[in-house]
Parts: C-alpha cells; sequence; structure tokens
C-alpha cells in the first residue's frame, strides 16, 4: 500500500479572481516589470506593458529609425531587429528571427525559429561589379498570421490576416488571408475559415498598445 506521506502534493486550481492574482498573475507581472528594467533598452527603442524580451536580442538602429513593440510581446534569444519596425500587441517571436527595415508586424502573430523578414535587395549593375544600390521594399505580417519555422520573406510582400505560412517556405508572392501556403516558391495549398475576433478587453491592453481599433462614443449615451 502506498505510504501518503510520499505521494506528490496535488497541484489546486484558484477559486476566485483573487486568489489566482495574488497567487499568480500578481508575481508573474512583477516578474516581467524586473526583465524590463535588466534590458537597458537603447533611446530608440520603445516597448509596452509586461513585455518579454530575452537579453541577447539585438536591436539595431537605421538612420535613427524607431522600433516599437506593443503590450505582452515576447521575444526569444538571438533575435536582431533593425529599424523601423513595428510589432504589434500579444506577438510572439521565436529564438534566432532576423527583421529588417520596414517591417511591420500585426497583433496576435506568431514567428517561429529562424525565420527571416528582408526588406532590402540590390540593383544588378554592370560595372566594376553586379551588385548594385541597396533598395528597401517594405513587409507587412498582418492579425493572426502564423510563419513557420525557418521561413524566407522576400521583399515588398504582405502576408494577409489569419494566414499561415509552412516551415522553411519561400514566399516570393503577396499571401492573401486566412489562406495557407508552403514550399520553395511557396504555392497555396488551402483555404481557412476566417478568424473569430476577441475583444480587445478581454486582454486589458495598456495605452501603448498597437493597432487598435479606435473607441467611438455614442452620442446619445451619458
Amino acid at each position: 500500500m502506498t505510504d501518503p506521506t510520499h505521494m506528490p502534493a496535488k497541484t489546486t486550481r484558484p477559486r476566485t479572481y483573487l486568489e489566482a492574482w495574488r497567487t499568480r498573475i500578481r508575481p508573474h507581472l512583477a516578474r516581467l516589470r524586473r526583465a524590463k528594467r535588466r534590458l537597458r533598452l537603447p533611446r530608440f527603442v520603445t516597448i509596452g506593458y509586461f513585455c518579454d524580451i530575452d537579453p541577447t536580442v539585438r536591436f539595431m538602429p537605421h538612420n535613427g529609425a524607431r522600433i516599437v513593440i506593443g503590450d505582452w510581446v515576447r521575444i526569444r534569444r538571438y533575435g536582431e531587429l533593425l529599424g523601423p519596425v513595428t510589432i504589434g500587441s500579444r506577438t510572439r517571436i521565436n529564438r534566432d528571427v532576423y527583421i529588417r527595415p520596414n517591417t511591420t508586424i500585426g497583433r496576435d502573430v506568431r514567428i517561429a525559429a529562424f525565420v527571416r523578414v528582408l526588406t532590402d535587395h540590390h540593383d544588378i549593375q554592370n560595372a566594376p561589379g553586379r551588385l548594385g544600390q541597396v533598395c528597401y521594399k517594405p513587409i507587412v505580417i498582418e492579425d493572426g498570421a502564423w510563419i513557420g519555422a525557418g521561413t524566407t520573406i522576400l521583399p515588398g510582400k504582405r502576408i494577409g490576416h489569419g494566414a499561415v505560412v509552412g516551415a522553411c517556405s519561400v514566399v516570393t508572392r503577396d499571401v492573401p488571408p486566412n489562406t495557407v501556403w508552403a514550399g520553395n516558391p511557396a504555392r497555396m495549398l488551402r483555404e481557412l475559415e476566417p478568424l473569430s475576433s476577441i475583444p480587445e478587453e478581454v486582454f486589458g491592453a495598456g495605452p501603448h498598445s498597437l493597432f487598435r481599433p479606435p473607441v467611438t462614443r455614442d452620442p446619445d449615451v451619458r
């Protein structure tokens, strides 16, 4: 018979919101605040509330351009961002992601490891070598998109909202919303149902949140 004194302790779920706040939520937010203070971000980087950014992530300026990050964003280790870059709230970016200038990433986006977002390319010239002047074409990744590991997004492309790009794909064309693409070059595999909308109030986003819809008030309501 099993000795009850050696049985593993059962994990109990909080029964009330106040108990959950004291035992789980408040310690987690305190840890995120301490992590933000340890980051020592440069002046050209602005981040929102409760972000979890690894200290090994590199932020690099480009002609004094800014990098703006919304609330509840998580960026894993060894990433590199070259501004100007805008990242919406609740986006998750895995390790070793390389993001070039003039990139806009929406809310609730998931970017897997080793993704390359390349906005710059070179013209082909005749002399003295083939490498010409550098050019930048903006890339937009809309809300709710999911980019698989090892994917490369070429300059000037737009990933539609709710779209999924398979691992190790090379995106050479715009990806329509709510579709699945994969391959080299990436091709559409199938369509998906539209994303269900979640009210912003559920997440309790702060005043620095990005891509928030304007608040409209009924003039008859006071």
